[in-house]
C-alpha cells in the first residue's frame, strides 16, 4: 500500500497567493494586466508566469478533476471556473473578491503604508510622499477595483473628488492631490486626519455638555463652509466627524455629497461635466438613495430634492447624540424600513425626556460619560439645547434652523448664557436668560434685585477711582461665583486673602470650611485645590480636584469653564486648548483664555506661542504685578514665558525673562525662585536668588532642599546633598517626605549603590498601593542594578494603575509603559516592543502633552536598535525628540549611542550634551546624570578630546566612590 501523502502547507500558502493575483487580474482589462502582474509579483518572476499561463488557460477545455488540489493541473483546471464565475457574478462581489490582492506597494508619487479601511465605493490606504518634492503622511483614496467596471460608481468618485477641490475650511480634510493609476484606477490624496470618532473621542474623555457643544459649533461651521461652496454633505453622522489629538474636529467623506443646482451648473461648464440635473438624478434614482438611514432625512427617505436643510436635520442627529447617547427616535427593529418609518412618522423624544424614558442603570451611565449626574444632565438639556435640537429636527425643512451658521449661532448663544432664537421671544424667556446670567444679582429675590443694581451700578463707578490695592480687594471681592452659603462665600473670601498671600496652608483650611458649609461650592474647591498642591498635599489635593469637577455643572458657564480647563491642565488633556478658546471668544474682556491658551501651547510643545500669548497677557493685566490680585495673571504668565525659553533649550533668553520678572516683582517668591532654577540648570548661578526666595518664603523648607541638593549633585558632592536630603526626611511632616525622599534615591542611583536604594524605594509602599506611580523608583532601581525584567513587570502594572482620588492620566500610562519598553530593551526581549509602540501610539491622542505623541517613535528606535539597522534607529530617535532639556532623556542617551556605532561621535556628543541641562529630578526619572556623564566621556574620547572626556570620567569616579 502506497504511504498517504500529505499536504504541503507551502504549496497550499502558493496556492492561495496565486488565486488571488488570479482573481486581481481578471478584474482588469487585458491591457492592464501586465502592469499590475508586474507590480504585484516583484521580483518573483516563477510566481508571475505560472499566473501569466493560468490567464491564458483562461478559455481552455477543462478536462477531469484532478487529484490534487494544490497542484499545477488544479489550478489549470480551476481557471476557466473561477473566470466564468466572476463573468457572471455583480460588480459587488466581484470587488470583494478582488480586496484580495496585495496591497500596492507605490500609486503616483506616494509610497503606500498601511490600508486604513474600505467604503462603499473605495479602498483608503495611508501613504507618505517620497519623491524628492516633500514628506508628508496623507490618506490616499482609490476607487475599488472591479468597481472601475461600473460607469456610475466611477462618476460618483470623480464626483467626489471634484467637490473636494472646491472645499477649503480647517475643519474640512483637504485634498492634496488626484491621478489615474496605470490599471485605469482613479483616486485622490487627501489631508490625513489622525483621530477618533466625535461620539468615542467625547465619552473617553467624560467631555461635558459644554465641551460637546463647542466641539458641534466647529462641525457646524466645516459644514457652513460646504454649503458656501455649493455642497450639501448627506451623511453626517459621527463616524464622519474625527477628532484629532489637537482637541479639532475634521469632517470627511463627501462620497455622496451634492452639488447644488446653482453652483453645479457652473462648475459642469467649466469642467465639461455632465448637466447638474442628469447628475442629481442619476444619485437619487429610485433602489440607489445613496444614504445613513440612522441619520437621513425625511426628505432622503421620501427621495425628494435635498438642500442644506438636509444637512441641518443630520446635525440634528448629531446633537442629539452627543447630548444624550442615544438617537431621537426609537423604532421597534433595526430594519430599514422601520427605520424610515420612524424617521417619517415619529416625533422626536425631547433630549431631557430621555432620562424618564431610559433604564436607570443606562442613564446614570449616559450622564457619567458626560461627567454629571441623571438627575443634572436632564437639568441642563431643558429648555434651550431641547429647543435647539427640536428646531433642527423638524420634518418640514422649511421649519427648521435658515442655514447651519443659524444653528450654530443658537449653541454658541447658549453656552454664554443669551438668548437663543429657538425659544422665542417671550417675556419671561428673557427675564429667565437675564436671571441666569446674573445669578448673584438675583440672590435677594424681588426686592434685593433692585438695590444689588443700584450697588453694583455705585460699585462699579467708584472702583474707578480706587488706587491699584484697593482694587486689587474690589477685584477679589467682585469675582462672580455660585454658593448658596454666605458663610461659605465668606471662608472664600478670606482663603483668597490667604492664597495671595502665600499663606497656602491657612487659604486651604479656609476652602475646606467653605466646602464644609456649602458642599457644591466649585470655586472653593477649585482654589483648594491648588493650594494643596503647593503644600505638597496632594491626596486633598488630587480630592478636591475631582470635587471642582463633579459640582462644575451646577455653576455659570464661566465657572465651569475655569474648572474644566484647571482639570484638563493638570491631567495634560487635550481639551485644554478647547476650553482657553471658549474662554477668550465668551469673554473678551478676560485674559483668562490667553492664560490657559499659554499652557495648553507650552504642553503642546508650541514654545513661540507660550510667549506670544505670556506678552499679551503680561500687558493686559500688569497692574496685577504690584497691585496683589488674586489670580495674577500676568504672573502666571511670566513663569510661563520661562519655562517656554527653558523648554526650547533657550536658557540665556530664559535667565533674562527671569531677571525681568524678578525687577517686575521684587516682593515675589515665585519669581525669585524661577530665577535661582534658571541659574542653576545654566550653570551660572550664585546664591543670590535663592537667598531672596528663601527670605521671602522662609516657610519653603521643601524647595530649599532641594535646591541645595541639587547644587551640590551636580558638582558631585554626594555625600553633602545625602546628609541635607536625609536630614530633611527625619523633618517633614508625613505628606511633604516623598519629595526629598526621591532625590535621594535619585543619588544613590547617581552613586549606584543599589541595595540603599532599593530598601529606601519601600518607603514609597507607604504612600500608595505597590504598584502605584511611586514605585516608578523601585522599578527603575530594579533596571539599572540588572533586573530589567522585574523592572518591565513593574512599569506594566504601573500603567494599570487606578488611583482612587483621580483617573490614571494617559500621560503617566505612556510613562510606565515607554519605561517598560526601555526595561525590555535593556533585557534583550524585543518581542513586545512593537505592541508597546502601537499600544502608545493609540494613547497619544488622549493626552495633551506633545512629548507622549513622540514617544513610539522612542520604542521604535529600540527596535531598530536591537536588529542592527542604526540607521533607522537614528531617524527614530531624532523624531522622538521633543524638548532637549524637558523631554525624555532616555532618547538622547540612545541617540547618541547609535551614533557612536555608527562612527559618529561629534553627533553623540550634541545629542547628549542638552540633556545636562534642566530639571534634576526629570533627567533621573528616566536615566541617570552618571549614565549620561559615562556615555559622554566615550563619545569625547571616540572624537579624539581625551581631556574633556577625562572630566566626566572624573565624575563618574566620584559617584561611585565609597563612603
Amino acid at each position: 500500500m502506497s504511504e498517504a501523502r500529505s499536504p504541503d502547507p507551502l504549496a497550499a500558502q502558493r496556492w492561495q497567493r496565486i488565486e488571488a493575483l488570479l482573481d486581481g487580474a481578471l478584474d482588469l482589462p487585458p491591457a492592464g494586466r501586465a502592469a499590475f502582474l508586474a507590480q504585484a509579483c516583484a521580483d518573483d518572476s516563477a510566481l508571475r508566469a505560472e499566473v501569466e499561463r493560468l490567464l491564458a488557460a483562461v478559455d481552455a477545455p477543462s478536462g477531469p478533476l484532478p487529484a490534487d488540489p494544490a497542484g499545477p493541473a488544479a489550478i489549470e483546471f480551476a481557471a476557466p471556473f473561477v473566470a466564468r464565475t466572476l463573468a457572471t457574478e455583480s460588480v459587488e462581489i466581484a470587488a470583494a473578491a478582488a480586496a484580495a490582492v496585495p496591497q500596492p506597494v507605490r500609486i503616483g508619487a506616494w509610497r503606500v503604508l498601511a490600508r486604513a479601511g474600505e467604503g462603499g465605493m473605495g479602498t483608503v490606504f495611508l501613504v507618505a510622499r517620497d519623491d524628492g518634492e516633500f514628506r508628508m503622511r496623507a490618506a490616499l483614496k482609490i476607487v475599488r477595483a472591479g468597481l472601475h467596471l461600473d460607469a456610475a460608481s466611477v462618476r460618483r468618485f470623480r464626483e467626489e473628488r471634484q467637490i473636494l477641490a472646491h472645499l477649503d475650511h480647517p475643519g474640512l480634510a483637504r485634498l492634496l492631490d488626484g491621478g489615474v493609476t496605470a490599471e485605469g484606477l482613479p483616486y485622490y490624496v487627501m489631508e490625513y486626519v489622525d483621530g477618533a470618532a466625535i461620539d468615542r473621542w467625547c465619552d473617553a474623555r467624560r467631555a461635558g455638555i459644554p465641551e460637546r457643544l463647542l466641539l458641534f459649533a466647529q462641525v457646524c461651521d466645516a459644514v457652513a463652509a460646504a454649503h458656501r461652496a455649493g455642497i450639501v454633505h448627506r451623511d453626517i453622522k459621527p463616524s464622519n466627524v474625527l477628532v484629532n489629538a489637537h482637541g479639532e474636529p475634521k469632517l470627511l467623506d463627501f462620497g455622496i455629497a451634492k452639488p447644488l443646482a446653482s453652483h453645479a451648473g457652473h462648475a459642469a461648464a467649466r469642467h465639461g461635466g455632465p448637466e447638474p440635473e442628469a447628475s442629481s438624478a442619476a444619485l437619487t434614482r429610485t433602489g440607489e438613495r445613496l444614504l445613513t438611514p440612522e441619520y437621513a432625512s425625511p426628505e432622503q427617505v421620501r427621495g425628494e430634492p435635498v438642500t442644506p436643510a438636509t444637512d441641518i436635520y443630520s446635525l440634528g442627529v448629531l446633537l442629539y447624540e452627543l447630548l444624550t447617547g442615544q438617537r431621537p427616535y426609537h423604532p421597534k427593529s433595526r430594519t430599514r424600513h422601520e427605520i424610515e418609518r420612524a424617521i417619517l412618522d415619529e416625533t422626536p423624544t425631547r433630549p431631557s425626556a430621555l432620562a424618564t424614558r431610559t433604564a436607570a442603570d443606562a442613564a446614570a451611565a449616559s450622564a457619567a460619560a458626560r461627567s454629571t449626574s441623571s438627575g443634572e444632565l436632564q437639568r441642563r438639556l431643558r429648555g434651550d439645547l431641547d429647543a435647539i435640537v427640536l428646531t433642527a429636527l423638524r420634518k418640514d425643512p422649511g421649519r427648521r434652523y435658515a442655514s447651519v451658521t443659524e444653528l450654530a449661532a443658537d449653541v454658541r448663544r447658549h453656552l454664554a448664557g443669551e438668548r437663543v432664537q429657538a425659544r422665542g421671544d417671550s417675556v419671561a424667556y428673557r427675564t429667565g436668560v437675564w436671571l441666569r446670567r446674573h445669578r448673584r444679582t438675583a440672590i435677594a429675590g424681588t426686592v434685593g434685585l433692585l438695590a444689588g443694581v443700584v450697588l453694583i451700578a455705585g460699585f462699579a463707578a467708584r472702583s474707578l477711582r480706587y488706587r491699584p490695592a484697593e482694587w486689587a480687594e474690589a477685584r477679589l471681592l467682585a469675582d462672580s461665583v455660585s454658593t448658596r452659603s454666605p458663610a461659605a462665600h465668606r471662608y472664600y473670601e478670606d482663603g483668597l486673602r490667604a492664597f495671595a498671600g502665600g499663606r497656602h496652608t491657612d487659604a486651604l483650611q479656609l476652602f475646606r470650611a467653605a466646602l464644609a458649609a456649602d458642599s457644591t461650592f466649585a470655586m472653593a474647591a477649585y482654589y483648594g485645590s491648588a493650594a494643596a498642591s503647593l503644600t505638597e498635599d496632594y491626596a486633598v489635593s488630587g480630592t478636591l480636584l475631582e470635587q471642582s469637577v463633579r459640582q462644575a455643572e451646577r455653576v455659570s458657564e464661566r465657572e465651569r469653564l475655569i474648572v474644566r480647563a484647571n482639570y484638563a491642565a493638570r491631567l495634560k488633556l487635550p481639551t485644554l486648548g478647547a476650553y482657553a478658546d471658549s474662554l477668550a471668544r465668551l469673554y473678551p474682556g478676560s485674559v483668562l483664555g490667553a492664560v490657559w491658551g499659554a499652557r495648553a501651547a507650552l504642553n503642546a510643545g508650541d514654545w513661540l506661542r507660550v510667549v506670544e500669548l505670556g506678552r499679551q497677557v503680561v500687558t493686559a493685566d500688569s497692574l496685577s504685578l504690584d497691585a496683589g490680585l488674586v489670580p495674577c495673571y500676568a504672573c502666571d504668565a511670566l513663569t510661563l514665558i520661562v519655562n517656554a525659553y527653558v523648554y526650547a533649550d533657550s536658557l540665556a533668553a530664559a535667565e533674562r525673562e527671569a531677571v525681568r520678572a524678578v525687577h517686575l516683582r521684587p516682593g515675589s517668591a515665585a519669581a525669585w525662585r524661577d530665577l535661582a532654577h534658571v541659574q542653576l540648570w545654566r550653570g551660572t548661578e550664585s546664591d543670590s536668588a535663592f537667598r531672596h526666595t528663601v527670605e521671602l518664603d522662609p516657610g519653603d523648607a521643601d524647595w530649599a532642599v532641594e535646591w541645595s541638593a541639587d547644587w551640590r549633585l551636580r558638582r558631585g558632592e554626594f555625600a553633602a546633598a545625602d546628609e541635607l536630603l536625609r536630614a530633611r526626611i527625619q523633618t517633614a511632616p508625613p505628606h511633604r517626605v516623598e519629595r526629598s525622599l526621591g532625590l535621594l534615591i535619585a543619588s544613590l542611583r547617581m552613586q549606584e549603590r543599589w541595595p540603599e536604594a532599593l530598601e529606601l524605594a519601600a518607603r514609597f509602599r507607604t504612600l500608595g498601593p505597590p504598584q502605584s506611580a511611586w514605585a516608578i523608583h523601585r522599578a527603575q532601581v530594579l533596571m539599572e542594578s540588572g533586573d530589567p525584567r522585574r523592572a518591565a513587570a513593574l512599569f506594566d502594572s504601573i500603567s494599570r494603575w487606578r488611583p482612587e482620588t483621580a483617573p490614571t492620566t494617559p500621560e503617566l500610562r505612556i510613562w510606565a509603559q515607554t519605561h517598560r519598553a526601555a526595561a525590555l530593551a535593556a533585557a534583550g526581549d524585543t518581542g513586545a516592543l512593537a505592541a508597546i509602540a502601537d499600544t502608545i501610539e493609540a494613547l497619544a491622542p488622549l493626552s495633551g502633552n506633545g512629548r507622549d505623541a513622540l514617544l513610539p517613535y522612542h520604542v521604535r528606535g529600540l527596535l531598530h536598535a536591537a536588529r542592527g539597522a542604526d540607521d533607522a534607529a537614528v531617524a527614530a530617535f531624532r523624531r522622538a525628540l521633543f524638548s532637549p532639556t524637558r523631554g525624555y532623556t532616555r532618547t538622547n542617551l540612545e541617540l547618541a549611542r547609535a551614533l557612536l556605532r555608527l562612527g559618529r561621535p561629534q553627533e553623540a556628543v550634541a545629542a547628549l550634551q542638552p540633556a545636562f541641562r534642566g530639571a534634576l529630578e526629570v533627567n533621573n526619572s528616566y536615566v541617570t546624570r552618571t549614565v549620561l556623564h559615562r556615555a559622554l566621556a566615550d563619545a569625547w574620547r571616540a572624537a579624539g578630546e581625551r581631556d574633556s572626556a577625562a572630566a566626566h570620567d572624573a565624575w563618574v569616579a566620584r559617584a561611585r566612590r565609597r563612603p
